[in-house]
């Protein structure tokens, strides 16, 4: 009984700490990355689909915390101009998300590019110009998401927008882990 008490806790005083840290504005909470390269259905900077969370973790640096929730793990990292998160399922990185808040111009999210130097805050003109991978416009889906999906049809990026503006990239696998 003093066991499970502890427990209890133990996991209500991290849930708080995570609440606490976890708010926006927190630039120490950015990821701590020097890669910020984007690939297509595979990585966000140094974050890989399919990563334990302890690779995730030692790839973007502690964040503002992880917390649990059927099952999975949801981890995340913010500052001032949004957030990028994870969700662990299986044990294994199963989504990458970066997040800009509305109305900023810049902050660590920014940096994160795709090859053609297309990221967060560029237009959707630009993102679907420079990347063959779009379907034709009658296939894509309409409104504020475009979605490529892997070949082999296990993984996908959402390009999601505000406007005209790209506010969030989402990469995730589609089907478990083998």
């Amino acid at each position: 009984m003093l066991a499970l008490m502890r427990r209890l806790l133990t996991s209500a005083a991290l849930l708080l700490a995570v609440v606490l840290l976890g708010t926006p504005g927190a630039s120490a909470f950015a990821p701590k990355t020097a890669v910020r390269g984007i690939v297509f259905n595979q990585k966000i900077g140094a974050m890989k689909i399919g990563m334990t969370k302890a690779q995730a973790i030692k790839a973007w640096g502690a964040g503002s915390g992880c917390k649990v929730g059927d099952g999975d793990n949801f981890c995340f990292w913010s500052d001032s101009d949004g957030q990028a998160g994870i969700k662990i399922s299986g044990g294994r990185v199963g989504s990458i998300s970066i997040i800009a808040k509305k109305g900023s111009k810049g902050g660590f999210l920014r940096e994160f590019k795709f090859e053609p130097e297309v990221g967060l805050y560029s237009t959707r003109a630009q993102v679907r110009s420079s990347f063959r991978q779009f379907p034709p416009p009658g296939k894509v889906e309409r409104g504020k998401v475009d979605r490529v999906t892997s070949p082999d049809g296990k993984r996908e990026t959402k390009f999601i927008y505000t406007g005209t503006r790209l506010a969030a990239i989402r990469m995730q696998r589609l089907v478990p882990a083998s």
